[in-house]
């Protein structure tokens, strides 16, 4: 079975205790990381670390 890519937003405390769980997990691959600090993110020697870009409030998505 292949296992689910999975990528964690904001690497902040709790996100170690995920990324060191998840790491053992038969069903999930975490391949990327994300924060608004990405030195922060670059701790977790994940491949694929990526910088939070926070949007002014008034700008919406549909």
């Amino acid at each position: 079975m292949e296992r689910m890519k999975a990528g964690i937003i904001g690497c902040g405390n709790i996100s170690s205790v995920y990324l060191e769980n998840l790491q053992y997990s038969p069903l999930i691959e975490v391949i990327a990381v994300a924060d608004l600090l990405e030195e922060r993110a670059d701790e977790f020697n994940i491949e694929n670390v990526y910088k939070v870009v926070l949007m002014p409030s008034w700008l919406t998505v549909c």
